[in-house]
């Protein structure tokens, strides 16, 4: 069986369909009126946090990550990283969030 289809795998995929629709659904939430973003670490915690800080998906803070592959893997995605466009996370609050994250630290463990 490939691993992409193992039982943690269609776990760790089923939670992240089921956190993404969540929060997709909830977009407008996120962003305060107007639609605009306060900062990348905003960004972060209201969007990328919710796959990236519980294991769904891998953690990006601390991998000093280039802004330019940051952007590339959110505007495209890649498996069962889905991909946002510019009407959910606008291209300045994109940018805001490679900065943050390509100078952040590793979580404390």
């Amino acid at each position: 069986m490939p691993s992409s289809m193992t039982r943690q795998g269609v776990q760790r995929t089923f939670k992240a369909c089921a956190v993404l629709s969540l929060a997709l659904l909830s977009a407008s939430a996120f962003a305060k009126d107007g639609g605009t973003w306060e900062s990348g670490e905003d960004v972060y915690a209201k969007v990328c946090g919710y796959c990236h800080d519980v294991g769904v998906g891998p953690a990006i803070k601390g991998r000093h990550l280039t802004p330019g592959y940051i952007s590339a893997w959110v505007r495209h995605g890649w498996g069962a990283m889905p991909s946002f466009s510019a009407a959910f996370i606008d291209d300045k609050a994109l940018q805001d969030v490679a900065d943050y994250l390509s100078k952040s630290a590793a979580p404390q463990k």
